[in-house]
């Protein structure tokens, strides 16, 4: 009886070592993991659908009613995705940085602040003439440091 009791024991035992285990690894590895390469397939994502508006700034007063609409949308949306981005910088830890080839918290906040830059950059004064170059220069930045393919 004392046999089958510890049996018994050992294995809950066992088994609540092995979830503890398990909880660790989805806690600090696994799921940030899985964080990180959403965000960054959303900026990818981002960075495709909007090249239109960075690539060609407009002068927002010569937009029409859609079109300023439009452009305040992808403006939310940039802003939106560097936020959730420097959320995520913030709170993952140095260890799940290394192991998990997440870029370290500077990158990731450069990636922030040029995503924020490249939302201001899609309107542009009458006399900018190097809009353009500012914004591809962002864009270019984003990609290199998020590891993301271009385009061509």
């Amino acid at each position: 009886m004392n046999k089958i009791l510890l049996q018994s024991l050992a294995t809950v035992s066992i088994a609540v070592l092995v979830y503890l285990f398990k909880s660790f690894l989805d806690t600090f590895f696994f799921d940030p993991k899985k964080e990180y390469n959403k965000i960054r397939a959303k900026i990818s994502t981002a960075l495709i659908f909007y090249s239109d508006k960075y690539s060609n700034p407009s002068i927002y007063g010569d937009l029409g009613k859609e079109g300023q609409k439009s452009l305040r949308n992808a403006r939310k949306e940039l802003r939106k995705l560097a936020s959730d981005l420097y959320g995520f910088s913030e709170y993952i830890c140095w260890i799940t940085r290394g192991i998990c080839r997440i870029p370290d918290k500077s990158d990731l906040n450069t990636v922030s602040k040029n995503l924020i830059g490249l939302s201001n950059g899609l309107t542009k004064a009458p006399q900018e003439k190097k809009a353009v170059k500012f914004n591809l220069s962002k864009a270019s930045n984003i990609q290199k440091l998020l590891k993301i393919t271009k385009l061509e």
